[in-house]
């Protein structure tokens, strides 16, 4: 992954938790001490945060600094379903039956 895109994907992530917040780009700002206009350039992925903007983003989202680099790794249809078929062989009953339940309605919702 080069710069460009390490940027980039650092702002998606940042946007995604301050939306989970239900902040506004102007109230982050003024919780990690930089200007609306910094997040927005952050969140468009044209600058990455500095250090101790990035520490005060962990704080206020309380997750590590690490999260904001976790990238995805994009796996085939037949690799995430044993995955997932080896994460299922880890429930107990009670957990059996409440993904059963959730997943027969979300197959529903199509």
């Amino acid at each position: 992954m080069d710069k460009a895109e390490v940027k980039k994907y650092v702002g998606q992530k940042i946007r995604t938790y301050r939306l989970h917040l239900k902040l506004s780009q102007f109230a982050l700002g003024e919780k990690a001490g930089i200007n609306q206009r910094q997040i927005a350039q952050i969140e468009c992925g044209k600058s990455l945060p500095s250090l101790n903007t990035l520490i005060k983003f962990a704080e206020i989202f309380e997750c590590e600094i690490g999260d904001f680099f976790e990238y995805p790794i994009i796996k085939t249809d037949r690799e995430l379903k044993q995955e997932i078929n080896a994460i299922v062989e880890t429930f107990n009953s009670s957990q059996l039956i409440f993904i059963h339940s959730y997943l027969k309605k979300f197959s529903m919702v199509r």
